[in-house]
């Protein structure tokens, strides 16, 4: 969070949870307020390498499906990587236009050994704000053999 404080203490009290910052504060948890002590967040998370076939396979992901409650008006943003390079290849942004949504992309280089996603919103969230990713679904094909673009080969 935006704070540096460090807990001394935390209790849940009449189910309510608190929390004793080592500066002296006192913060208490709201059902459906999500914040951090007022202050407005951003939503984000990296994925681990999704692989579609075995070590060293080869396979095609056609398809990446995410459903989640998005905030109406929030756009969503969908990263690509490939082949286990960080390097960002694709980015689409997803204007969400219900709450409860499923979000479709299609990755620019289906055919890969590897694919990480990195998702996040685009703007701040307000302090009553709800975001979260219920699940991810990728359509596969995977084929026998093993990647063939790795890079420079030496023969005997």
């Amino acid at each position: 969070g935006p704070h540096s404080n460090q807990g001394v203490d935390a209790a849940v009290i009449n189910g309510s949870y608190y929390f004793l910052a080592n500066n002296g504060d006192l913060l208490q948890e709201f059902p459906n307020h999500y914040s951090d002590d007022g202050v407005t967040w951003n939503y984000g998370l990296t994925s681990a390498w999704f692989k579609p076939g075995a070590i060293q396979g080869f396979g095609r992901i056609w398809k990446i499906l995410l459903v989640g409650n998005f905030p109406s008006g929030v756009g969503v943003q969908i990263q690509i990587a490939y082949n286990y390079n960080p390097a960002i290849v694709d980015t689409f942004t997803i204007t969400p236009g219900s709450t409860l949504s499923q979000l479709r992309v299609f990755p620019s280089q289906q055919a890969c050994e590897s694919m990480q996603l990195t998702i996040s919103d685009t703007g701040t969230l307000s302090a009553t704000a709800k975001m979260s990713l219920d699940s991810i679904d990728l359509e596969v094909g995977v084929r026998k053999g093993a990647y063939k673009k790795l890079g420079p080969t030496a023969t005997l």
